[in-house]
């Protein structure tokens, strides 16, 4: 699909190969659309130490963060009046307040915003601003139906339910080699809840931990500690771990758990031909439909004995695994999801 007039859109964010902003980018290529990047989270030393989870979930002066972030917001602002833009489409919006989103909307422009991290207070990315700006854009795509129904009944008006998806223009950029082996895999970084399931998991079976040295410096089990394999994998050798391995782990950290079930991995293990298994959700069991009753986990014994189901059963869960990656390949993709944003505006 080509769009009849040819926008410009804006994507803020940080521009990893990996990242959300460049499969976003991608998909709106595809599409005809005029995209530009700009790279935010330019703050200054003061600015950063105050956006530390740590001193924002005991500290978090609203007013303190605003005049701390005076200068940022002016410049976003002076950046935005040089650029001549049809939409403009956030991927944070920490340190960036109201008024930001204000100007741009007096100029004409669209505002979205996509938040990877669950925005609601209690968790680790819960900023002061972020809650009062999302409710200042023209629309806030919100990956899960916890958040979603949180924030309605709070007035917000501009929420719509819109979740991760399959990178399949990125998937074609490289030729993964396949080596299928048996092995149970985690990739993802350190997390005290995330180490607590594998400790009971690594006691009873062999687990590959890719991730940051976190599992190395943060960890306490010793036992993961011999199980982990090194830096975490990005794109091909992400891919290619998916694909070789028997069964793909995907352990949420409770902000994804507690907002609904889903984060960039349920799409992204399918999509690469991996085989899930993961922490049941709300999203998670609409997601995988039949197949959740086989590959969503409640508990660590309730692990276990999925992961030894799926050992006795291959062959069943080939022909799931075949047929939950077809299902995401056809309509959990990034140019779908860009489709989506742009009939809705």
């Amino acid at each position: 699909m080509k769009v009849s007039k040819k926008f410009t859109i804006l994507l803020c964010g940080q521009f990893y190969k990996h990242s959300l902003e460049n499969s976003y980018f991608r998909a709106f290529k595809e599409l005809g659309l005029n995209v530009k990047k700009y790279n935010i989270f330019n703050h200054s030393i003061v600015n950063t130490f105050f956006d530390k989870d740590k001193i924002n979930n005991f500290y978090s002066s609203y007013k303190l963060r605003k005049i701390l972030s005076l200068k940022y917001n002016q410049n976003l602002i002076s950046d935005f009046t040089k650029l001549n833009i049809d939409i403009c489409f956030f991927f944070d919006l920490t340190y960036i307040f109201p008024e930001t989103i204000n100007f741009l909307k007096k100029r004409g422009i669209k505002t979205l915003c996509f938040l990877p991290d669950n925005p609601l207070k209690g968790f680790n990315n819960y900023r002061p601003e972020i809650l009062k700006t999302l409710k200042e854009v023209d629309l806030y795509l919100c990956w899960g139906t916890n958040i979603l129904n949180e924030l309605k009944k709070k007035n917000y008006n501009n929420v719509f339910f819109h979740t991760y998806a399959w990178d399949s223009i990125r998937y074609k950029s490289y030729k993964i080699i396949k080596k299928f082996n048996n092995q149970i895999v985690f990739v993802g970084n350190w997390d005290k809840d995330r180490e607590l399931i594998l400790e009971d998991l690594v006691n009873k079976l062999n687990v590959k931990i890719w991730g940051e040295k976190d599992w190395i410096l943060k960890c306490n089990s010793t036992k993961i500690k011999e199980n982990y394999v090194g830096k975490t994998a990005y794109n091909k050798k992400f891919s290619e771990i998916c694909y070789n391995s028997l069964i793909n782990l995907n352990i949420l950290r409770n902000q994804s758990l507690l907002g609904g079930g889903l984060n960039m991995r349920s799409f992204e293990i399918i999509g690469d031909e991996g085989l899930i298994l993961q922490n049941n959700g709300t999203d998670s069991r609409k997601l995988l439909d039949e197949s959740s009753k086989y590959l969503l986990f409640k508990t660590s014994k309730d692990l276990i004995n999925k992961i030894n189901h799926i050992k006795d059963n291959i062959n069943f869960y080939k022909k799931m695994k075949k047929d939950l990656t077809h299902k995401i390949r056809k309509k959990h993709n990034y140019i779908n999801r860009s489709k989506t944003i742009l009939n809705i505006l």
